[in-house]
């Protein structure tokens, strides 16, 4: 399970989301909210998650794309990428 504002890659494990893989950036309540595609661009969708239906995600190859097209972004964020 993920902590109360430990912000970053997740992938959700149960629920109407369960097998996605997003980033955890806000709390809504008792709901996570977890933002789903490519972060920072326009179109991008989000759901509001039970924390308990989250686990951390260290590499995904998604990430690596990402992290190639936006290596200025994912400085920022701490997300972890293979190399």
């Amino acid at each position: 399970m993920i902590d109360s504002e430990d912000y970053g890659p997740v992938r959700v494990i149960r629920g109407k989301h369960r097998g996605k893989v997003g980033y955890y950036d806000d709390d809504e309540g008792a709901l996570c909210v977890v933002y789903f595609g490519v972060p920072f661009e326009e179109g991008g969708s989000y759901g509001l998650v039970r924390r308990s239906s989250l686990e951390r995600v260290k590499a995904h190859l998604a990430l690596d794309v990402f992290a190639r097209k936006h290596p200025d972004i994912v400085a920022k964020l701490d997300v972890v990428v293979r190399r």
